[in-house]
């Protein structure tokens, strides 16, 4: 996939009601927000439901038209399988035309972090709000 087609914004910013709705008025279609911790637990339990837990976890994730995943400074650090699984998602979702927003506060990156998640926030776009 080229990525000068990632479709990945990331919204940095402090104020949690404003960076919601700046992204709710940036699309006109349904926009699903799943706060960094449920994306946490949905992963780990599609881990425990073995390949179709995987599966499913993965399909519930690529549906959505727009995903935003909420307050990803949470997954900054040593997380490296979240976090690839994360540029996973990411990717697929770019790959079937869909729209992802990646947001929270700034601290993005605390150190740790896979190479996979820091290539993935390289190519996003950046807004940083208010």
């Amino acid at each position: 996939m080229n990525n000068d087609h990632l479709k990945m914004i990331l919204v940095r910013g402090e104020n949690y009601e404003f960076r919601e709705r700046l992204i709710n008025q940036a699309f006109d279609t349904g926009v699903t927000i799943v706060e960094v911790e449920q994306f946490m637990e949905d992963y780990e339990a599609g881990q425990r439901g073995g390949q179709v837990g995987a599966q499913k976890f993965k399909d519930r994730y690529d549906d959505y038209d727009v995903l935003v995943i909420e307050n990803l400074e949470q997954l900054a650090g040593d997380r490296a399988k979240l976090q690839e699984e994360l540029f996973d998602r990411v990717y697929a979702r770019s790959h079937a035309g869909k729209f992802t927003v990646l947001s929270g506060n700034a601290a993005f990156i605390i150190g740790g972090e896979s190479e996979e998640y820091l290539q993935m926030l390289s190519l996003g776009k950046n807004i940083f709000v208010g």
